[in-house]
């Protein structure tokens, strides 16, 4: 089902970044014309001139195999940069990629390390990760109510894929039965102050 999901935030990536200008412009239109070893070539440029979004895609191409053979580590090496300069999306993919051991060393806590930046930036599938993490005790110690928080955070987002609202409702469906009444109120008013201070004048 992951999998599933990056390749659904690759494919959206692509057309959100549509008409920038330059090099990766021209790689754009060269991986929408189905060119994509001229695309690869042209976000590498980009990329290698630290171009946060050409990175990104540039991961993606490497990720799915576009333009020359798959290579994960490729792939996690410009994630990695792309993260490094904020990223939400490249902060996600790289704590899935941490999570399975995609061409990197697999490492829970790392994993966790960069669904926590991805969430805190307000990206719902980096929160729904992060409540997943804390709900199973991986990476970090176990937390129903850190889970709750983060789960319910995703669930509030208000462009959430029809497939990370069911990972998120099926989360939160098994944490209410886990949880006491106390411990749901702590995590919903703890979700609360987090949403208010990242969301100040209804932003």
């Amino acid at each position: 089902m992951r999998a599933i999901l990056v390749a659904c935030l690759l494919c959206l990536s692509l057309a959100a970044f549509a008409g920038q200008p330059g090099t990766f412009d021209a790689g754009l239109a060269a991986n929408k014309a189905g060119n994509h070893s001229v695309a690869l070539a042209d976000f590498k440029l980009a990329a290698e001139q630290g171009d946060a979004r050409a990175q990104f895609l540039l991961g993606g191409m490497y990720y799915q195999g576009q333009g020359r053979l798959q290579s994960y580590a490729k792939a996690a090496k410009w994630f990695r940069l792309a993260a490094q300069q904020g990223d939400p999306a490249s902060q996600l993919i790289l704590g899935t990629m941490y999570e399975r051991g995609q061409g990197i060393a697999q490492n829970y806590s790392v994993a966790v390390k960069w669904y926590r930046l991805a969430a805190q930036q307000g990206n719902a599938n980096g929160q729904n990760n992060l409540g997943y993490m804390y709900r199973i005790g991986q990476g970090v110690p176990q937390s129903y109510v850190e889970a709750y928080k983060w789960t319910d955070l995703a669930l509030a987002a208000s462009k959430l894929s029809p497939s990370v609202q069911s990972l998120a409702s099926t989360n939160m469906r098994r944490l209410d039965a886990m949880m006491t009444s106390a411990q749901i109120t702590q995590a919903q008013q703890e979700a609360s102050a987090w949403w208010a201070a990242h969301h100040k004048g209804g932003n």
